[in-house]
This record gives C-alpha cells, structure tokens and sequence, in this order.
C-alpha cells in the first residue's frame, strides 16, 4: 500500500545520496575523495585565474567591487562538468540581477507563476510625483536612537561599496524610481528594510518559479534520514552537527546595470534632519527579484556540497545546516568552508553564528539536540531567545487588552512558527482564533475572552512546550481504519482496524456501547450522535495502540466527512467534537505520531464489520483487542471529553482544559 506523504518527500535527491553514501562507505574513502576534488578545484582554479581577472575588468567598478571575491569562471566550470541544471546562474552573477520585470529560470526551482501587476512603463509614467512625494514622506522613525543607527549602517554600506551616495537629488534622471529605507529592531540590532513595494518595483516582477527552502521540518526529516541510513548498515546513529551562516548573503550579489536607474534609495538623515539620496549596487533585502537570485545561488553551493564532496547540507536562505557521524565532523568542516573559501564566498567564522560540530545546532531560532541521536533520538525545541521574545509580546498583548490587525498577523505568524516545534496540534484552535480576530468585520482591537483563552494557551505551550522528539521510526507507515454505528434505541458500535505498511491487519478492536453510555453526545432530546462517534472511534484507536504507534507516520482512513475534516482542523462547531479532537490531539502530541486524514468510501472500509459486530475472513480472533481493554479505552476517553465539555466553555477552552487533563493516557 502507498501513502499520500512521506516525511522526507522535502530532502533533495543530493542531500539523500549523500546521505546513504556517508553511511556505506567507509571514513577515509570520504576523506580521500574530498580531498582529491578539492585539490582539482584549486588546480582549476588557478588555471582559470588570468580569464577571470580579464572576465572582471570588464565590469564597472562598482560591480566588480561586490564580486571581487567570487571565482565566476570556476564556477561556470564546475555547471558544466559537474552537469548542473542552472546553466546560467554564473553568467547572471557575472552581469548582475535586474530589480524588475521577469525573474530568469533557474530549472531547478518548483514551476510557480506569480505574474506581475504593474508594468515597468507604468512604473515610470509617475515616477517623478512619486519620488517627490516619497521624499518628503521619508521622516524620522520617532526615534533618534533608531534613526542614528539606520544611518551609520547606510554609511557602513558606502563604505563597504553596497551602496553610492549621498547623491544630489536635482540630478536625479527622469525614469528613476526611488524606495524608502526605514529601520526595524530585531533581536536588539537594527536592520535597514529597503521598501521596493511602496515604490512598486516588486509590482513589475514576474516570478516563474518558487524560492523554497529547506525549513525547520526538512532538517529534522534529514537527520532522521541520515541516522535511518547508518541504522541500516549496522553503525551508530550519533551524530554531530552544525550550522554554517553566510555573511551579508544578499550583499554578496550586485544589480544589474539596466536596473540602476530602479535602485535608489530615499534615507531619513538625523544630522539635516531631511531625506537624502543613495543608489544600491548590491541586491537589497526587499526585493522579490533578490530573492530568487539568492535561493538560486544558496541551492548550487548545497548542490555542490552534496554531490561533489558528500557533505549532506540542508539549505534556508543563508543558513547551511550539516550533520555526520563523529568521526567525520573535522574533515565536512574543513571541506565546506574550503569549499566557500574555493568559490569565493564569505561566511562567518566568528562570532554568534559560528560554530563547531556539536550535540547541539541553533538554526531560525529552532535547537536541534543530538544528545540522543545514538539512541535513534533527535529532539527538537524552540531556542530560549525565541521563547523569551514570543511569551514576552503575547503578554504584552494580554497586559494591554488590545491587539490591532498587523500586530495580530505577526503574532499568528510567531505562534505558528514556535508551535509547530511544541509536537503536535492542540495549538490550531488558537491559532484560528488569532486569525479571526485580525479579519473580523468590523474590526475591534479589544481582546475578546475567547482570543485571551487563546493567548493564554499558546503562551503556556511556548513557554512549557515539550521539545518534538523524532526517531529513526519516522520511515514506518501505518494504517488506521475507524468506523461507527448508531442506533437511538440499542446504542452505538465502534470498530478500528490497524494495518501494517505492507497491508497486514495488525489489530482491531469492536465494542458495543449502550444509549446510556453515550448520553454527552446527545443532550437535550437530540437524536444522533454519528459525527461525533466516528470522531470518537478515531480517538478511541490512539488510545488503545498509541504506545505501537509511537514516532510513526499514521494514514487514518474515515468515511465520514465532518469527522475528518474536524481532525485535520482540529476543532468544530459542536463543542462535543471539538473535545473529542483534542482527546486525539492529545495522543498525537504525547507520542509524536504523525497523521494524515483521508476518506475511504464505506463499502471499502473494512472496520465497517466490527463496528457492526459482523465477522470478516481479516479479522482474526488472536488479533482483537480484548474487550474490557477497548471498554477501559472508551471510559476513559468519555471522561476526557466530559471535563472538557463544560458548560458556556469557549472551544479554545475546552482545548487547553483537555490538553491538561490527567487522564488514563498518562499513566
């Protein structure tokens, strides 16, 4: 049987071969073989020295300044024989990437049409008004402490040859667009935010392709990948790991000379107290063209590591995260910085974001813990600085009592982000809430009580969050089939069936329930029960085998759509549900089991028998849950939901009270 995901469907093809062959072959073979390809490279590289100083004298000066460091004939080269899909990536750093219009293909980026919305005469049919009128509009930040700094790191960009200027304003040509340049505090260092959206610059863009990157979830599915392969050859799983940063990676690139007359830019001068003019050589941090260029570039250098030199990499933005058994963590360190040093790109080597290998990796604010990587055991949390900063505006937030739209959208998109690294999905219930309250018509900053039962739960997972702890058992696939019946009078049957990835039944249970035992689901003189029982027969499954589905990838197949859907969001309408969702949530969290929830039609739903108490060929006797075990598992889920279902309570209410309820599953 197939599965519709796998966790390391995100690893490149390269960073897997580099994988399994890190793993097969032995330490001084990988040695060797670095060695010898990086020698050829130094050797080429030498031999190519005199075209590529004749190459860069043909550049303006101002262009050759910013890829003074960058070996361009070596790397043509290296395309070339190496076989490299991106053909051209060379030639275009060579000449330098325009600020608008089309985005060049790459052909190893996803296809993604993002079409422009303005076009580039359109663009300059105004330019002039809009540049007199963004000069005016470029004030002081409010503060001067901020305004100070932006300035000094302008100044620091002239001097490192990033940026030209002050310029004179009056000799500004007709068709130039200006951007504005502001300041924003992060993590107590300012960082200049060039604004190519306000001017429309970034409307004239067309993008045929996606920038992706290798987040979070793919590092960790690599280290698991990697620890898989070595498993599987008999050797120890330990592991080491570091990240490896480039400096200043978008100033590493330069603007194309046909696109100088779009890269001015408007600056807030504290010392005249007015704006003055530069012009950008390097690609800005704000430019939708700039980023393309840079994935382009930043997926050739993991490219290279990975398929010349076996050094399995993961790559987000500027971020190159590696990870290799002890044994060989001194040489990958060696060969990756030789192999930038090679090319010519700069990286930090000391300072915050430089490191050695170590138990422990820091990478976009997530910690990566090999401690027990020699057990099969990778686990994976928010790092303290992140925690720190989140809880503190959310109680920022909480203290005020108000929260307008665009703090609400930062805030849900840090939530999502530190959430999704506390394993599991109780969290989305808040997190929807957030949402509803930044689109809410009309708006109002106030806080409701649902959306400070959101904080409050959010805030309390961030900071007591256990860490995601993810093993080499993430490669097995099961299968989870749930079912159930009803009937006003006689009661209600709930069936499960567990498959193995190769389509063997595992387990099942069946079990038979009165109308008395069911009486939550039916208050008031309702009349069914369905959705929330077959909601339930999914919960009731975790319950019995969470302990065999531990760190797995688990395929639950329902035929009842309000059931699934209520599982994928993890809330609904009806309270009831909404408990039962977070009693399954709740499994899925403690014991890192990755779900997907899909539809299966009735008649192909195999646990439609023992939800019926019907007897089926499959279903062996030896197999089948005993029936006080699947009982216990029913009690005590009836339990769980009833102290969430309280009265008047708020669904996000019923989430964190359930998400802290001591029940049998603890034990």
């Amino acid at each position: 049987m197939g599965h519709p995901f796998s966790l390391f469907s995100g690893l490149p093809e390269e960073v897997k071969s580099a994988c399994v062959c890190v793993a097969e072959c032995d330490t001084h073979d990988i040695i060797n073989n670095r060695c010898s390809k990086l020698g050829e490279w130094l050797r080429l590289s030498k031999s190519l020295q005199s075209e590529g100083t004749a190459l860069k004298a043909a550049m303006p000066e101002e262009r050759r300044r910013i890829l003074e460091s960058k070996r361009l004939c070596l790397m043509k080269s290296i395309i070339l024989t190496e076989g490299y899909d991106d053909k051209e990536l060379a030639s275009d750093l060579e000449f330098g990437f325009s600020l608008v219009g089309e985005v060049p293909r790459s052909h190893i980026l996803p296809a993604k049409l993002l079409p422009a919305t303005l076009s580039t005469t359109d663009l300059t049919v105004q330019s002039n008004k809009s540049n007199v009128a963004l000069r005016y509009m470029t004030r002081s930040s409010g503060s001067a402490e901020l305004d100070d700094k932006l300035w000094e790191r302008t100044l620091l960009e002239v001097e490192r040859g990033w940026l030209v200027g002050p310029l004179d304003w009056e000799l500004l040509e007709d068709g130039s667009i200006v951007s504005r340049r502001f300041p924003i505090e992060q993590a107590g260092k300012v960082r200049p935010i060039d604004d190519l959206s306000q001017s429309q610059i970034n409307a004239t863009v067309t993008c045929f392709e996606q920038a992706t990157v290798d987040g979070p979830d793919v590092i960790c599915a690599f280290a698991v990948f990697l620890m898989r392969c070595l498993l599987e050859k008999g050797k120890s799983t330990a592991l080491l790991g570091r990240a490896l940063d480039l400096a200043s990676a978008y100033r590493q690139l330069a603007i194309s000379d046909d696109s100088k007359c779009h890269a001015y830019l408007s600056v807030y001068s504290p010392a005249s107290g007015r704006a003055e003019l530069f012009r950008q050589v390097a690609l800005p941090f704000g430019s939708r063209t700039a980023v393309n260029a840079f994935i382009r570039c930043a997926r050739f250098l993991q490219w290279v590591a990975a398929r010349c030199l076996r050094i399995p990499v993961s790559c987000y933005f500027d971020d190159f995260v590696s990870f290799t058994y002890p044994a060989l963590a001194s040489n990958t360190q060696a060969a990756m910085c030789l192999m930038l040093d090679i090319l010519g790109w700069k990286f930090d080597r000391e300072g915050p974001k430089s490191d050695d290998f170590s138990l422990l990796v820091k990478a976009l604010g997530v910690q990566f813990s090999l401690a027990n990587c020699a057990d099969g055991l990778l686990e994976v949390c928010n790092t303290e600085k992140r925690i720190q900063e989140t809880v503190a505006f959310v109680e920022g937030v909480l203290e005020s009592g108000k929260l307008d739209k665009r703090q609400a959208l930062v805030l849900r998109g840090r939530l999502a982000f530190c959430d999704g690294f506390i394993f599991g999905r109780l969290g989305r219930v808040a997190l929807q809430n957030i949402t509803r309250h930044a689109y809410n018509v009309p708006f109002q900053t106030d806080l409701s009580p649902n959306l400070v039962d959101s904080l409050k739960l959010l805030r309390d997972r961030v900071l007591h969050g256990a860490p995601r702890q993810l093993t080499c058992k993430l490669l097995e696939t099961m299968y989870l089939f749930t079912d159930a019946s009803f009937d006003l009078q006689k009661g209600a049957g709930l069936g499960a069936v567990l498959v193995s990835g190769s389509g063997h039944v595992v387990s099942w249970l069946s079990l038979w329930v009165g109308p008395g035992d069911i009486s939550l689901f039916l208050p008031e003189g309702r009349e069914t029960a369905i959705g929330e029982l077959e909601t339930l027969a999914v919960a009731m499954s975790l319950f019995v085998w969470h302990q065999r589905l531990r760190s797995t990838q688990l395929v639950v197949y329902i035929d009842n759509e309000g059931a699934k859907f209520s599982l994928i969001k993890g809330y609904s309408s009806a309270l009831a549900v909404t408990a039962v969702c977070a009693l399954a949530a709740t499994f899925l969290d403690a014991h890192c089991i990755l779900p997907w929830y899909s539809r299966v039609p009735s008649a192909s739903n195999i646990a439609d028998y023992p939800s019926r108490q019907i007897c089926h060929p499959l279903l062996k006797e030896e197999l089948k849950i005993p029936e006080g075990e699947a009982l216990e598992a029913f009690r005590g889920s009836m339990e769980f939901i009833g102290q969430a279902k309280a009265p008047h309570e708020t669904w996000v209410g019923a989430v964190a009270k359930a998400g802290g309820v001591k029940s049998p599953i603890y034990k």
